[in-house]
């Protein structure tokens, strides 16, 4: 029985409470018994009146303070001897605890059936690491047993254990390759895996995309994203092995997000690939945008020659979203004399898209992460590569004051 399987921090004792509280109240109620005896008395002058007024200023909150807990354990009492469902309260903080008598235990059984949100309520205030971990065996013997609905709740206690879950890392890679189960569980069960960072739940995971819908498809990958760079090496490997455009499109898009460096080659030689979709190609152009680093834009500025016109669009757009990383690499290309009139044209058409005073605002920030040098140098590039029409006038103007290295107003 999962029962065999309670630990003694389980056990929550009233007693002691109820004991403090019965004895204190005795007390109260000789207290009282002894000022209404001397009331008479005290009535007679100013100092007995003074008296009676600083007794009851001191025993009638203490005496309510009383009253409100007898009226607590009243209220705990009648909830849990009428319902037979556990009850929130100022000792236990729990809300899974079963009353039996005046002793308390939570088990797996008892919990599965509740809300996540309560779930994760008991998980913030107690002490959730030192008293489940020897739960687990519970958690796995009721599982089966438990509603689709129950299975994602006993899932998420197994996530929040984490690196102590991993007993029960075998019974969530069953219930993830069980295909009779529903979707759902079997995600959790994913998830489970991921916490635990088991790498065994990766394979059934990306075997799992393109099943059902792009909705569960979105939620099978933001698993995969936490994973993080664990992952990396089953992802490359799929992608090598798949011949679906969109499911290939689908893995490059994890990798984005996963947002490691290790997936710079493999995005590289999928963009360079003849035989890569459109679509994986145009995810491959996203994840390295997602990546954000200097490297990953190289490779894209790169690709930038060859893009397609749809892909130029989608490139363009990833430049002017990122132009302190990606404007100096592509300012410095212009006075590459190596490439071709075409790239060049390019490179100039993504640059003239800023107006004057974006520039401006560009080089001076340039001068700030940078430095000084690299925006004068960044502004001679730029003034020798811009036309001498009045229409550019406004820019010249202000290259002229960075390459002087004068404020500019």
């Amino acid at each position: 029985m999962a029962s065999e399987h309670i630990n003694q921090l389980e056990q929550v004792s009233f007693v002691e409470d109820f004991i403090k509280i019965f004895v204190r109240t005795v007390f109260t109620i000789f207290l009282w018994y002894l000022f209404f005896g001397f009331y008479s008395s005290l009535m007679q002058d100013i100092i007995g009146l003074v008296i009676i007024f600083v007794v009851m200023l001191l025993l009638l909150p203490y005496t309510i303070s009383l009253l409100s807990q007898w009226f607590q354990i009243w209220t705990y009492q009648m909830i849990t001897w009428q319902s037979g469902k556990p009850y929130m309260n100022y000792k236990s903080k729990c809300p899974f605890l079963v009353r039996k008598r005046f002793t308390f235990s939570c088990r797996a059984e008892q919990v599965a059936p509740y809300e996540k949100d309560l779930v994760e309520k008991c998980h913030k205030v107690t002490l959730w690491e030192a008293c489940w971990p020897e739960r687990i065996p519970s958690i796995l013997e009721v599982y089966d047993d438990t509603l689709p609905k129950n299975k994602q709740q006993l899932a998420f206690i197994l996530v929040t254990m984490k690196e102590y879950a991993s007993p029960a890392g075998s019974k969530m890679l069953s219930v993830l390759n069980d295909a009779s189960l529903e979707m759902n569980s079997r995600i959790s069960a994913g998830v489970a895996l991921s916490s635990m960072k088991n790498e065994n739940g990766i394979p059934p995971l990306l075997a799992m995309l393109g099943q059902i819908d792009q909705k569960i498809d979105q939620t099978i990958k933001a698993v995969l994203v936490r994973y993080g760079e664990t992952a990396l090496p089953y992802l490359i490997s799929a992608v090598h092995e798949s011949e679906d455009d969109s499911q290939c499109g689908g893995i490059i898009e994890i990798m984005g997000k996963i947002g490691h460096a290790n997936a710079i080659p493999v995005l590289e030689e999928i963009l360079n690939k003849d035989t890569t979709g459109e679509y994986t190609r145009l995810q491959a152009i996203y994840a390295l945008q997602e990546l954000d680093i200097e490297e990953a834009y190289e490779k894209l500025i790169v690709y930038f020659e060859h893009a397609s016109e749809e892909e130029d669009e989608v490139i363009k757009g990833v430049f002017q979203s990122r132009k302190l990383i990606c404007f100096p690499l592509l300012i410095d290309l212009l006075s590459n004399r190596d490439i071709s009139e075409e790239y060049y044209a390019k490179i100039g058409d993504v640059l003239a898209e800023v107006d004057a005073r974006t520039y401006d605002r560009f080089l001076i920030k340039i001068r700030e992460t940078k430095g000084l040098e690299t925006s004068q140098r960044l502004a001679r590039i730029l003034k020798e590569n811009t036309p001498e029409e009045e229409e550019f006038l406004t820019l010249q103007a202000i290259l002229d004051k960075h390459i002087s290295s004068l404020e500019i107003i």
